[in-house]
């Protein structure tokens, strides 16, 4: 029987390229959409949570060995792989050792980097047939085709291929020579630092540009901007209705066409009544109700916006309540005083509780950073 994907010299690509999604961090700058959730499965766009993009890109290049690199609330990642298992299962094949799985820090370690979370996972690599080794993050926001830069880092014959800072292909022998030199002597715990610099130097580097969308969600005004962006022709792809596919594996991406929202995202399952939407992204289980005027906005699942309220400029983090005739967004010094706003002026709302576990952990890092610096 043939193979299905597409050849590369010595075999299929699923067999001559393993991939690791790096989907570890804790993203502290990411408070308080971070609370309960891993940075990975934030909310995003009504529908889709961040991992969605690059993990519907890695099975849309028809790359079938694939292990997510997982530590921060790392359950909840191996039960929204579970949970959306069904529509990936079709996509693999058990007879060809074909795979998705998820793999944590061995008990009592963590990943201190994503170099060190591939370095802790070096027998895979060891044990593999595959010559090519594709790594990236997922936490950003973009649609590539990898099968084709793949083909291009083998072209070239170069032991690494960039692609900006969160995408690497990897000779599989070249990677493990330069994490045992680095990562195992303890020098580098990351791929900017020296792996991939040794590369570039030595010649055995290969840079490939990216003209494409590419949205890095390192902050609170990152994830409001790249919401804002899909509301929008800006990304050059539709994630929602497009070809090739964005996968929600948290269930169905149905939206709803509303005679209350303009130019806005709003799922299936959020109810609006006699409102005011306008550009702004609406989760399922939120309730609009009567008089409310909502803009330029992303309110996240289980939201209940009072009579005549309104909000503007504003990130309603999951089950906030908001009383009836309340208005966030207009008066920023008030604001201050009861939610958080980020340096470009997003006011961001969750409920009492998240606030308090939120300025908790921003006055522990605060501590843990002053305690760094005099121990300088």
């Amino acid at each position: 029987m043939g193979c299905a994907h597409e050849w590369l010299p010595g075999g299929c690509m699923h067999d001559q390229t393993i991939t690791f999604i790096v989907a570890g961090g804790d993203a502290p700058s990411l408070l308080p959409l971070t609370l309960n959730h891993p940075k990975v499965l934030v909310p995003f766009g009504g529908v889709f949570r961040i991992l969605d993009f690059v993990l519907s890109n890695v099975i849309n290049s028809q790359l079938r060995n694939v292990y997510l690199l997982t530590q921060d609330k790392e359950q909840q990642v191996q039960s929204y792989i579970g949970e959306g298992w069904p529509q990936l299962s079709r996509e693999f094949r058990w007879d060809r050792g074909e795979d998705l799985k998820c793999l944590a820090p061995a008990a009592g370690k963590q990943y201190r980097g994503s170099a060190d979370a591939v370095f802790q996972n070096l027998e895979v690599m060891v044990k593999s047939r595959a010559e090519n080794v594709l790594i990236v993050t997922g936490d950003l926001v973009y649609q590539m085709d990898y099968s084709r830069l793949i083909r291009q880092h083998v072209d070239t014959q170069a032991d690494v291929t960039i692609v900006g800072d969160a995408v690497y292909i990897f000779k599989r022998q070249a990677l493990i020579t330069a994490l045992r030199k680095f990562v195992g002597d303890g020098k580098d715990h990351t791929f900017e630092t020296h792996i991939v610099p040794s590369l570039v130097r030595a010649g055995h580097a290969n840079t490939e540009p990216f003209s494409g969308y590419w949205r890095t969600i390192n902050t609170v005004d990152d994830y409001h901007a790249a919401n804002m962006d899909f509301l929008s022709d800006r990304p050059g792809f539709d994630p929602y209705t497009g070809s090739p596919a964005v996968r929600a594996l948290s269930g169905p991406k149905l939206l709803q066409h509303s005679r209350w929202a303009v130019g806005s995202r709003v799922a299936l399952g959020a109810r609006l009544v006699s409102c005011k939407v306008s550009h702004s992204t609406i989760s399922g289980g939120v309730r609009v109700e009567n008089g409310c005027e909502i803009e330029n906005s992303v309110v996240l699942s289980g939201c209940n916006i009072g009579t005549g309220s309104r909000v503007r400029n504003a990130i309603l983090t999951e089950n906030v309540v908001v009383p009836p005739r309340t208005d966030i967004g207009f008066d920023l010094d008030g604001d201050r005083q009861k939610y958080l706003i980020t340096p470009e002026g997003i006011v961001v709302v969750s409920p009492e509780g998240d606030r308090q576990q939120y300025v908790q952990r921003r006055c522990a890092r605060v501590a843990t950073k002053a305690h760094l610096a005099v121990s300088r």
